[in-house]
């Protein structure tokens, strides 16, 4: 007989870089899928630091059609998320890339995003291997392995 009191799961996609610098992609449950619990898979990975919190986060552009959106809600044009953190690693280029990979892939698969612009306490994603202006974003990439 089934658990009626099991709790019911979210599946979610976690990315993270594997030991040679690879992409690779994880399924998960989650008991709620939100900007916070997803950045704590992304810390239990070692994609970003202890102690990295969600500033804020928002998503702006149409509404995806599902359960319980109305057809007057669903929008066009791009979803475009918004991730504000408290902090980001310093690292070599290529890792850092990598990382930045795992958070836009992990963002935009799981919130249906187009686009992913990631800000540092409330400014342009900016370190010593590059600069993101006001219309840069990140975009997810198919360059993975899936974890088995």
């Amino acid at each position: 007989l089934p658990d009626l009191d099991a709790p019911v799961l979210e599946m979610a996609f976690i990315y993270s870089v594997d030991d040679s610098g690879k992409l690779v992609r994880e399924t998960v449950d989650l008991e709620e899928m939100t900007e916070e619990t997803l950045l704590q898979c992304l810390i239990e990975r070692g994609v970003l630091e202890e102690g990295t919190e969600v500033n804020t986060f928002g998503i702006d552009g149409g509404e995806k059609a599902g359960p319980g959106v109305s057809a007057d809600a669903v929008g066009d044009g791009e979803r475009i998320g918004t991730l504000d953190v408290s902090q980001f690693p310093q690292m070599d280029a290529a890792r850092e890339q990598q990382i930045l990979n795992a958070i836009a892939n992990t963002f935009i698969d799981n919130f249906e995003l187009d686009k992913l612009k990631i800000l540092i306490e409330g400014e342009n994603f900016t370190s010593a291997n590059q600069t993101q202006g006001d219309e840069d974003y990140l975009d997810s990439t198919d360059d993975y392995t899936e974890k088995k």
